[in-house]
């Protein structure tokens, strides 16, 4: 299965201290981690170290964080032909971890820069974007429009809202799901699920997924609206686990599995991801989910 990522690529610095930081006082660092990370890069470092035929279509700078990133890339078989290479500072991120309740809050130098599109000489199977390189995704969209197209959406903007409308499967947050249906999901009133993931659905013409963090997600199968509930672990930091259900989500439609059996995968994959710190680091092994899959059909 050849498969391409498209979208955004990061140097990421994760720092654990006990509470959160207070103006005027010093906090001791407990943990200090470093690794490539960025949405789309999360996802298809799952990809490649999963055993799939991987290509990634973003931009990074030529600095010591795009090497990084270059060097992470080739040492798990990511291929990088279609990583754009520019004169500008790559993407950072600074990580803040509170140990005591495994909050997060995220420090960036995103770098605006408009990418130039590239000629993608290979035909994948599935193509996963991340909303974040508009002109790179629409290029990709158009350029294999038989290529089964899986959006993990983040920005929510008039040119996202275009990819939205040309991928088969949508990954969104339930923030995102309430701000489109302008709808509020209760829990405690099924019908206000119901109506949510139904209006976006057809808003979209796709099949929609809603993560809904420790409660798992919310999507539907044969006309039937349904939750899958997240796996039971010991929570670290759960920065990237939404990339890495993405990601491993887009590794199970690949192999043409059904749209629960994929999301159950996505599940374990991301429920084991969040008890370890970082993002590509957190990468749960196939075997891992796999085994626990077996147990829980």
């Amino acid at each position: 299965m050849k498969v391409l990522v498209v979208g955004k690529a990061s140097l990421d610095t994760y720092i654990s201290i006990d509470g959160f930081v207070k103006e005027n006082t010093r906090s001791n660092i407990k943990t200090k981690l470093e690794c490539p990370s960025g949405s789309a890069f999360v996802s298809a470092s799952l990809l490649s170290l999963w055993g799939e035929e991987t290509y990634f279509n973003g931009i990074i700078g030529r600095d010591d964080a795009g090497n990084k990133i270059l060097r992470y890339a080739k040492n798990i078989g990511l291929n990088t032909d279609y990583l754009l290479k520019k004169q500008i500072e790559t993407t950072k991120n600074y990580v803040i971890l509170n140990r005591y309740n495994s909050s997060n809050t995220i420090l960036s130098n995103i770098n605006k820069n408009k990418a130039e599109t590239i000629d993608i000489e290979i035909t994948p199977d599935v193509i996963l974007l991340d909303s974040e390189e508009y002109e790179l995704s629409k290029m990709a969209i158009e350029s294999f429009p038989n290529s089964k197209k899986i959006i993990n959406l983040y920005n929510i903007n008039e040119s996202t809202l275009k990819l939205c409308k040309k991928c088969e499967y949508i990954i969104c947050s339930k923030e995102f799901a309430e701000l489109i249906s302008k709808e509020r999901l209760d829990y405690t009133k099924p019908d206000t699920l119901k109506k949510v993931l139904n209006e976006m659905c057809e808003v979209y013409n796709s099949e929609v997924i809603i993560t809904l963090g420790n409660k798992g997600c919310l999507y539907r199968v044969d006309d039937k609206t349904k939750i899958m509930g997240a796996i039971k672990v010991i929570k670290k930091d759960e920065t990237g686990a939404r990339d890495i259900f993405a990601g491993a989500f887009a590794y199970a439609i690949g192999k043409n599995l059904p749209i629960e059996k994929s999301l159950k995968i996505a599940i374990i994959a991301s429920g084991l991801s969040v008890k370890k710190i970082g993002s590509t680091t957190s990468i749960p092994d196939i075997t891992e989910v796999y085994e626990i899959y077996a147990k829980n059909r």
